[in-house]
């Protein structure tokens, strides 16, 4: 988390805490396997405006490009 928004500093951290606590309490999320189905799950289900800083940070590590 102290990474993330170090790198991305307009993360909002207390709330990205939150939110994050949030997705690991409850089971819906679990049956998410990665970024981007999560990403799918909370524009599918319209969570973007109750979950703003996990889908900033979603959409920031699903368009980053990485190497194998």
């Amino acid at each position: 988390l102290a990474t993330a928004v170090e790198v991305y500093p307009m993360l909002n951290k207390a709330k990205l805490r939150t939110e994050l606590s949030l997705i690991y309490e409850n089971h819906e999320f679990r049956a998410c396997t990665g970024a981007l189905t999560l990403f799918q799950f909370f524009m599918e289900n319209n969570l973007q405006s109750t979950f703003t800083e996990t889908v900033t940070l979603l959409k920031i590590l699903v368009t980053t490009p990485m190497t194998t």
